[in-house]
């Protein structure tokens, strides 16, 4: 018997506490349904509502009489709403009638799907009459649909980029309302589409002679991209290998030696870009071309400098740093064009420019007297040194720019370690150096030519 007592009571415990939980859940939702509908957003109210009256087993006459206060609260406001507008000189005004029709007809639609025209909580018996607003909504459809498709015709009439970009906007919304109905606009699918490839800029970007940087994983094309605007919904850019092949065998079997030079392969003038842009139905045609890449031989300027100092410890030190600077200057020659095919406007050009760029490493041996670990100082090395140049490279690993091993451990273990990774930094250095200097070289041309554009967008 005892047992059994014991077995109850945990049983009671659990059933309480099961209890409990859903009160507290249907006080939360009740609460929340409260919140949304003096924010005015009816349907999100009507959910939690309707949630709060499920989850107290339709016990709750608090979420009952607050579905209904919904309900009533959103049809006077939603027609308040349409009653503001049609004594509106807004431009808006019939879109936000035929929202507000919506937002009543899914209002409705949310009762009646729940089956709460009638319904009892508690002990008491509720009724919501059924308001049929599906008239109103066709009405106002029909009329913001006529509205809208209209005002886009017009505004693709004007033939700019904006007119397009705005008569699209209106027409997919004209789209969005006869989803579910049948449209009245035989060319809607027709002129959306029109609208949209009017409105977008076709920008094709040609590099017949690429940098050749082997541990850069962009190409001019991506460069470009990425200096453009990157969140555009109205820019295609097309580049590749398959462009610059196209632009090729175009320009030997068309344009011939009136636009290109056949000794050196560079571009005379920009009337072959134009002829091409209209070949591919491009927008605008980016050129770029770089050749005669010049990189010298790494260049060593010694620099000595010895500092004493105090270690944590109050022990004097000096240290006495045997600097070098290694500098690689890298050479390139560029031009570029960017053309404007329709208007057949030069929008940047520049011919046979050489930019030059230094690559530095600054590295060299230390030693410390006396045989101390090591020390912490504020010595700013690079403005003893008077380094002014230290950039942070994309392949020099940060860090490793400046960098200097010790010589006199007592453990030869110790240096030979440190050797080998400055041994390591050196040759990436010596191999990267030259592809840093063109992508550095490369960028600078990008922004210049991303620049030119960036109105477009």
């Amino acid at each position: 018997m005892k047992k059994m007592f014991l077995l109850l009571s945990v049983t009671l415990l659990v059933l309480l506490t099961v209890s409990s939980c859903s009160t507290l859940m249907s006080s939360m939702e009740l609460g929340n349904a409260k919140s949304r509908a003096e924010e005015h957003k009816y349907a999100e109210a009507l959910d939690s509502a309707i949630s709060s009256l499920t989850r107290s087993e339709y016990k709750s006459t608090d979420a009952a009489d607050l579905i209904l206060e919904i309900v009533m609260q959103g049809d006077a406001y939603y027609n308040s709403v349409i009653q503001q507008y049609r004594t509106s000189d807004k431009g808006n005004a019939f879109a936000e009638i035929y929202n507000n029709y919506v937002a009543l007809v899914n209002l409705y639609s949310a009762v009646t799907d729940q089956n709460l025209q009638n319904f009892s909580a508690g002990d008491k018996n509720y009724s919501i009459e059924i308001k049929d607003y599906s008239t109103d909504l066709k009405s106002a459809r029909d009329v913001a649909g006529k509205v809208y498709y209209e005002a886009a015709i017009s505004q693709m009439d004007t033939k700019t980029l904006a007119g397009y970009r705005q008569a699209y906007s209106n027409l997919v919304f004209v789209r969005s309302m006869y989803s579910n109905a049948q449209s009245p606009f035989s060319d809607l699918d027709s002129r959306i589409e029109k609208a949209r490839n009017e409105g977008t800029i076709d920008i094709c970007i040609v590099v017949p002679t690429d940098l050749k940087m082997d541990p850069m994983p962009d190409s001019m094309g991506d460069i470009l991209k990425s200096n453009v605007v990157k969140q555009s919904d109205w820019v295609n850019f097309h580049y590749g290998n398959q462009i610059d092949t196209a632009y090729q065998l175009w320009e030997i079997g068309v344009a011939g030696e009136d636009f290109l030079d056949a000794a050196s392969g560079r571009i005379i003038n920009s009337n072959g870009l134009l002829e091409f842009g209209r070949e591919i139905n491009a927008d605008i045609v980016v050129y770029a071309a770089f050749d005669d890449l010049k990189s010298e031989k790494i260049k060593v300027t010694d620099k000595n400098y010895k500092f004493d100092g105090i270690t944590g410890e109050n022990e004097e030190y000096v240290l006495d740093l045997d600097w070098k600077k290694h500098s690689k200057e890298t050479s390139l020659r560029y031009s570029y064009y960017v053309v404007d095919v329709k208007s057949g406007d030069n929008f940047l050009r520049s011919t046979d420019k050489t930019a030059v760029q230094n690559i530095v490493l600054y590295a060299g041996t230390y030693t410390l007297t006396p045989d101390i670990w090591s020390t912490q100082s504020t010595q700013n090395f690079a403005e003893d040194l008077d380094i002014t140049d230290i950039k942070e490279y994309r392949y020099i690993q940060a860090g490793y720019n400046g960098w200097a091993y010790r010589t006199d451990y007592e453990d030869a273990g110790l240096e030979e370690r440190d050797k080998s990774q400055f041994d390591e930094q050196k040759a990436s250095f010596e191999h990267y150096a030259g592809a840093e200097a063109q992508f550095i070289i490369a960028s600078q041309v990008a922004r210049a030519i991303s620049a030119s554009i960036a109105n477009l967008f």
